[in-house]
């Protein structure tokens, strides 16, 4: 028995739904499908069919309250003990998708995580930054995941109800929600079970609105450390600046990429951005909020 939970913003969801539905009957699974629209401005008649779906819970919100709040509310929506978080903006890649999660209920493990994907065809060039990020960066096999088991997307995410109350500590919306359910996991040593069942992420920002989405995880991250609500050494960005500090080379490091701030810049805004120059963007910006 599992609840199907979807964070709607902008999205035209429908045929994620449908897919679902095709998927979960097909298997005879138990299910319901909860979604909630979070005041979208765009995609609204489109979705709003969804109100005749069987099975398919849809709530609309006049006014916006974040993906952390209205993950937190579907959760308390929903009446199975298994939570399927997902994006509207994925589709599953393959046909078994929800046989595969319901199989994976038998190992009784609380967190089984699926993983995500991109398509091979190139998007627009203004929004090669958030591709490449993906395909470099969040598309990992089950093996790669495995080496760091404790970090999880929620855009596909299979987990027991209490077990997501008891991780999800913060309900004030922040970018970078994510790193707060991993170090959560981490510090209460919470067993996750990495399949091969992945979501296609569809949805790719610009790359100015990824950049700046970026930007504010980077201040989140901070906040959630000085408030000891996240681990200190859980992300790759927090281990360099620890080893930096160490050795006393952040205040050296710090003014000489303030120098190439603007060209850094310039070059993750243009066609053919450098994941390595995004990595010293945000280093940056984290070390100038650490100061």
């Amino acid at each position: 028995m599992i609840s199907i939970l979807i964070p709607l913003y902008n999205f035209p969801v429908v045929p994620l739904v449908e897919e679902l539905l095709k998927q979960a009957i097909s298997t005879s699974i138990t299910f319901e499908i909860i979604i909630i629209n979070d005041a979208s401005i765009v995609f609204n008649e489109e979705n709003e069919i969804l109100t005749q779906f069987e099975k398919v819970g849809y709530i609309k919100h006049n006014e916006n309250q974040g993906r952390t709040k209205i993950r937190q509310q579907l959760a308390q929506q929903a009446r199975y003990d298994w939570l399927l978080f997902l994006d509207a903006d994925v589709i599953p890649a393959e046909g078994g998708f929800l046989k595969k999660y319901d199989e994976s209920l038998k190992k009784n493990i609380p967190i089984v995580a699926g993983g995500v994907i991109y398509h091979r065809n190139k998007p627009e060039k203004e929004k090669a930054l958030r591709y490449k990020y993906g395909i470099w960066r969040e598309e990992k096999t089950t093996e790669q995941r495995n080496k760091e088991n404790h970090i999880v997307v929620s855009a596909n995410l299979l987990i027991k109800k209490e077990v997501f109350q008891k991780i999800n500590t913060v309900t004030h919306n922040f970018y970078g929600d994510d790193l707060l359910l991993s170090s959560n996991i981490m510090k209460l040593d919470i067993k996750v079970l990495h399949i091969d069942n992945p979501v296609i992420h569809l949805g790719l920002e610009s790359n100015q609105v990824f950049l700046e989405k970026s930007l504010a995880a980077v201040e989140s991250l901070v906040a959630l450390e000085n408030s000891k609500d996240l681990l200190d050494n859980l992300t790759k960005i927090q281990k360099t600046y620890k080893f930096l500090k160490k050795n006393a080379l952040h205040t050296f490091i710090h003014p000489l990429l303030g120098i190439f701030k603007n060209s850094m810049r310039r070059n993750l805004l243009s066609k053919n951005p450098s994941l390595f120059l995004f990595d010293l963007y945000r280093l940056y910006h984290y070390i100038s909020i650490k100061r």
